[in-house]
Order: structure tokens, then C-alpha cells, then sequence
């Protein structure tokens, strides 16, 4: 059963699917739990009126662990699985003793898609998210109300989730920052995002990482200047991982962000010790773009591009490229030289945004260096002072 899940989409065929039903009703528990988990690893290709039935059947399994996959599997089906009847037994499954099988119900719900973010599901997660009884279940509501988006934005969601990023258990706050971050713009509100700056000066790492993450996931509406100052501060974190998020969380700020100071400090940040912080860093400063870089710092991105770190000069390359029209003719000339070594290269970086061939991403911006150059060379007819005209003699 379990093989036959780990295929994927395209094994959903009738007949294994026809068999893994069979495993469903097997005497031994941990057969039919893995048989549940083997048709959700199937996902939407499996949703069919017969496996949606027996997995419903299965969320009132006797054993504990087998309703809590049954749950999960569910979930996992996607919107295909969002019925009616299936919304309900999962609302019931979110009451069941075990907190387990609770926090997975939470899950499952979550994941059937838009569709199940109607008024009872959100009032039951709210509930959920008050379970003092057990952190894995607040967690599981915290996370379920986030993945449910911009459809969850009520301000009853956005206050209880306030609430919970003061929680004594550092998972349950890391659950409720993420949950804030992926309600979308409409959660960008002041008290949001003070109360996740706050949070970005948690002692755990773990946390101050999330609450970098959903400032950057709420978009533009948070790039304000408190924001902007406390990013600032986690891209100097002792954690590099924190300081990869933070690096990460500007470059998706938007033009707001785009501020002289934002990009001198990214570029420095460019340098840093850690590969993966120097990335980072160089995607936000691509992402921002050079409009607001003064022109000290286009020097010193220029005099970067060739540190050796190839992610870090060609998505600085990138960057300068865009701003081709500041550039004096020394600087164009080092962006040309650089993306001529670069024409050989079968290497695929993350660049300009999109996943690119170091060779393509040479040729595009050889191609819009030279068509800037010809528009800034006056014509040749005009390259010339003419002398005064003269007369022919009679």
C-alpha cells in the first residue's frame, strides 16, 4: 500500500485503486492507516465518490491513529474531496478526544481548498485555536486558518491569531505568524504589524525567522518605516537562517522598500559569509531593482560582480543591467565583459526572478547593453560639426 501511494497521480488507476480499498478493511490497524495515507499521497486523482465514502468511514475507526490518517487523506484530495458531508465529519473529527486526530481534522480542512472556508469551519478553528489543552491542536487551527487566505481575513481571525503569537509554546507562536502572513494584504493592519515586529525580537530564532517571513509575505501595505528598520536589523541576526528570511522578506516589500539605505545594506549583505545569505541578498536587491541606489553603491555593486560568487554577480549583473542607463561606459563596460564569460556557461541559476541559463541570461543582456549604447551614440551624420557652406564659384 504504501508503494503504491509513493507513485503518485498516475498510478490512481481503478485498479489499484480498487485494491488499496481492500487494504482499507484490512483487521490489522496499521494496514489500513497505511493504506488511508497511500490514497492521499494519490491526491485529487483518487477523489472518487467510492474512496471519499471508505475514508469517511475510516475517520471512526476505533484506533486513534487510523482516523487521524483517514483525516489527513482526506485533505490531501483536494477540492475534489470538499463536499458537504465531508466538511461535517471533519467539523465532528475536530472534536475527537485524541488531540491528534483534532489537529490533523484541522489540517484536513484547511487543505480541501477555498471552498471549505465557510462561517462553521472558521468559527470551529477559532474554537480550536483556545484548546489549552493541547499545543499540537493550536498549531494545527493556527495553520489551517492561514492556509485558507484571504478568504479567512475576518478581523475576528486576525484578533484571536494576535492573541496567539503571545503564546507560552514557541511552535504555537511560529503557527500563528505564519497564519498572519498568508491571510494576504487585507491582514496588513498597524496592529498586525507591530505586533509582528514584536515578534521578530522573540528570543527563539525559530520565531524571530517566521515573523520575518509573514512580514514579507503580507506584501507592499507593509513596507513601512517600522517595518523597514526592523528587517534591517535581523539581516545583521547571529542566525543566518534568520537573516536569509530577513534579506528574503524586503526583496518581496516592493518598490517601498527600494529606500538608498535598504539597497546599500543589501549589497554589503551580498558579501556575507554564508552562500545562502549572500543569495538572498542578491535576489531582494534584483527584485527591488538600482532606482534608488546612489552612485556609490552602483560602484560598489559594479566592483562586486567579479567577487567569484557567481549567484551573487550575476543577479548583481542583472540589477546593474536594469539601470544601464546610469551606468558610465566603464562600469557597462565591466557588465559586458562579465556576461561574455558567462556565453559558455550550461549552468541554471535562480536569476531576474526566473530559473535561467547563465548563457541565455548573457546573450539578454548583451543584447540590451549594445541597443542602449546605439541609442546613446548620436548618429554618424551628425557625429560631425559641419563647416559654413560655401558658394560655388561663378
Amino acid at each position: 500500500a504504501y508503494a503504491l501511494g509513493r507513485l503518485g497521480a498516475g498510478a490512481a488507476t481503478p485498479r489499484v485503486l480498487s485494491r488499496l480499498l481492500e487494504f482499507i478493511q484490512d483487521a490489522k490497524a496499521d494496514v489500513r492507516a497505511r493504506a488511508a495515507d497511500a490514497l492521499g499521497s494519490l491526491g485529487a486523482a483518487a477523489a472518487t465518490p467510492q474512496v471519499i465514502s471508505r475514508l469517511l468511514e475510516l475517520i471512526q475507526d476505533a484506533n486513534a491513529d487510523v482516523r487521524a490518517t483517514a483525516a489527513y487523506a482526506l485533505g490531501r484530495l483536494g477540492a475534489g474531496a470538499a463536499t458537504p458531508q465531508v466538511i461535517s465529519r471533519l467539523l465532528e473529527s475536530s472534536q475527537d478526544a485524541n488531540d491528534n486526530v483534532r489537529a490533523t481534522a484541522a489540517y484536513a480542512l484547511a487543505s480541501l481548498g477555498a471552498g471549505a472556508a465557510t462561517p462553521r469551519v472558521l468559527s470551529r478553528l477559532l474554537e480550536l485555536i483556545q484548546d489549552a489543552n493541547a499545543d499540537g491542536v493550536r498549531m494545527g487551527a493556527a495553520c489551517a486558518l492561514g492556509s485558507l487566505g484571504a478568504g479567512a481575513a475576518t478581523p475576528q481571525v486576525i484578533s484571536r491569531l494576535l492573541e496567539l503569537i503571545q503564546d507560552a509554546n514557541s511552535g504555537v507562536r511560529e503557527s500563528a505568524a505564519y497564519a498572519l502572513g498568508s491571510l494576504g494584504a487585507g491582514a496588513a493592519t498597524p496592529q498586525v504589524l507591530s505586533r509582528l515586529v514584536e515578534l521578530s525580537q522573540d528570543a527563539n530564532s525559530g520565531v524571530r525567522l517566521i515573523a520575518a517571513d509573514a512580514l514579507g509575505r503580507l506584501g507592499a501595505g507593509a513596507a513601512t518605516p517600522q517595518v523597514l528598520s526592523r528587517l534591517l536589523e535581523l539581516i545583521q541576526d547571529a542566525n543566518a537562517g534568520v537573516r536569509v528570511i530577513a534579506a528574503d522578506a524586503l526583496g518581496r516589500l516592493g518598490a517601498g522598500a527600494a529606500t538608498p539605505q535598504v539597497i546599500s545594506r543589501l549589497v554589503e549583505l551580498s558579501q556575507d559569509a554564508d552562500d545562502d545569505v549572500r543569495g538572498s541578498a542578491a535576489y531582494a536587491l534584483e527584485s527591488l531593482g538600482t532606482g534608488a541606489a546612489a552612485p556609490t553603491i552602483i560602484r560598489r555593486m559594479t566592483s562586486l560582480i567579479g567577487n567569484g560568487d557567481v549567484v551573487v554577480a550575476s543577479n548583481l549583473a542583472w540589477s546593474l543591467g536594469r539601470a544601464r542607463d546610469r551606468l558610465s561606459s566603464e562600469q557597462a563596460d565591466t557588465l559586458i565583459a562579465f556576461w561574455a564569460r558567462q556565453l559558455d556557461s550550461e549552468k541554471y541559476l535562480m536569476i531576474g526572478g526566473e530559473h535561467r541559463q547563465l548563457a541565455s541570461a548573457g546573450y539578454i543582456q548583451l543584447g540590451q547593453l549594445a541597443g542602449a549604447a546605439s541609442k546613446s551614440k548620436p548618429p554618424d551624420n551628425q557625429s560631425k560639426k559641419r563647416g559654413p557652406i560655401k558658394k560655388p564659384r561663378s
